[in-house]
């Protein structure tokens, strides 16, 4: 960030003398700030928008009512319109390279990301990496149920249940390089099996935008996997 930009905090302990300073006209808050709402309302008027939540049926769909809701704040309708269109037309192109690449019959796809050397998180419904799969018509290979962000922690040793389709990690991890030498790693079936891939850094929890990104890198790393011949 260029070095004008001012730092007002934490999301969760933001500086509120800073913020008073800046003489701002409006304060927008998000998911789990909403205890914010009285104290900036003495600063500017607030505008709260909750993007994640179980109650949702799609935080991916959400997320588009929320950019636009944003675009009519700054009154840049048209902008993000054309946007979320400029965005849909480049996912329907990746859907259909992705078809072309895997001949029509494109593999289950899992994301995951790993929290720890122990355990990873793994998407599944309401979360955005699932609502990206959906957008470029691929199943996933672990259905979960709905959940506020949209994914379940479990230990690394249950990407065993994943039988089948292909696993993507979101990088950059933080587990040491020597643990995917380990023999517990290569034990894992989906390891030897060539079916989980790297995957290039994307966001789980961003807006409207961020499903794009996302797509961009689950494209990457699928097409860069050789299909299956048939036998």
């Amino acid at each position: 960030l260029p070095a004008s930009f001012i730092d007002i905090g934490l999301r969760r302990k933001p500086h509120l003398n800073t913020l008073r300073t800046l003489e701002p006209d409006a304060i927008i808050i998000g998911t789990d700030q909403k205890d914010f709402s009285r104290p900036f309302s003495y600063i500017a008027p607030v505008m709260y928008y909750k993007s994640f939540s179980e109650k949702y049926r799609t935080n991916g769909k959400k997320s588009r009512l929320r950019f636009l809701q944003l675009a009519d704040l700054f009154q840049r309708r048209p902008l993000a319109e054309s946007k979320l269109a400029e965005m849909d037309k480049e996912l329907k192109n990746i859907r259909g390279e992705l078809q072309q690449h895997f001949a029509d019959k494109p593999p289950k796809v899992t994301v995951i990301r790993f929290s720890s050397d122990q355990k990873m998180l793994v998407y599944g419904k309401n979360s955005m990496p699932l609502h990206t799969l959906e957008q470029l018509d691929l199943d996933t290979g672990m259905p979960l149920g709905r959940s506020k962000w949209g994914y379940k922690e479990m230990p690394i040793s249950q990407l065993k249940t994943i039988d089948e389709g292909i696993i993507l990690y979101i990088q950059p991890t933080d587990i040491d390089d020597s643990f995917f030498r380990s023999s517990e790693w290569l034990s894992i079936p989906a390891v030897k099996e060539q079916r989980l891939h790297p995957m290039n850094a994307a966001w789980s929890y961003g807006g409207a935008m961020s499903v794009l990104y996302n797509a961009r890198a689950i494209q990457q790393a699928l097409t860069a996997i050789k299909p299956t011949s048939p036998e």
